[in-house]
């Protein structure tokens, strides 16, 4: 299943420029890992990253490959993720078009791949987790501020590791507000990923800046 909405994504994102445009980001976000309900205290992490949109008449979708790298050294334990890849695909429709403001509702998914050292500090141990979320939301435009309100659930979850804990269901958020002046973006966001197999949480909190082209 996750290879069919891998192979759909991609096409998309190689098709999506013949309608559209692509803004490329660079990111910079503090990082707090959440295992079992217990946070492991505060680091930050690098990002980047494409959202390549496209539209015809009121129909709207995007496509968003994002890489999340730890910027400091982790302890002993080698509890905090270290790397992280994201694939997020939007479809929406506008509800309102006017000069100044759009409003658009969207659907889609976002694949999480996170990976970090092998940890002996909890008996269920695990160096990667994929996850299949979904999303929902509304991206709002007025003028050159705009904003995205998204919820992410879970569907689908697999670890290496033994997956024994406690597979909640559980809503986060997805949000970022920014500026789009020309072709230069600026926003802050927050993300938190519901990493369900594994029973964690990733948060990143911060800010990014882009360029569209």
């Amino acid at each position: 299943m996750k290879t069919i909405l891998i192979t759909f994504m991609c096409l998309l994102f190689l098709c999506t420029p013949v309608y559209g445009d692509t803004t490329v980001d660079l990111k910079m976000a503090s990082f707090h890992f959440q295992e079992r309900g217990v946070k492991e205290g505060n680091k930050f992490v690098f990002g980047a990253g494409a959202n390549v949109t496209g539209s015809k008449d009121n129909l709207y979708w995007s496509v968003m490959p994002e890489v999340w790298k730890l910027g400091e050294a982790v302890d002993e334990d080698g509890e905090y993720p270290t790397t992280g890849l994201g694939l997020q695909t939007l479809f929406g429709y506008r509800v309102v078009k006017t000069k100044d403001m759009e409003i658009i509702p969207v659907m889609g998914v976002y694949l999480s791949h996170w990976e970090r050292h092998a940890n002996d500090k909890y008996s269920s141990s695990w160096t990667y987790t994929d996850d299949l979320m979904g999303v929902a939301g509304v991206h709002m435009k007025y003028k050159m501020f705009y904003g995205k309100f998204d919820v992410l659930f879970p569907l689908d979850s697999y670890t290496d590791g033994n997956p024994t804990f406690s597979r909640t269901m559980r809503v986060t958020e997805n949000l970022e507000v920014g500026i789009e002046y020309k072709n230069f973006t600026a926003g802050v966001f927050r993300k938190v990923l519901p990493l369900e197999t594994v029973d964690s949480k990733i948060y990143l909190t911060g800010g990014q800046v882009g360029w569209r082209f």
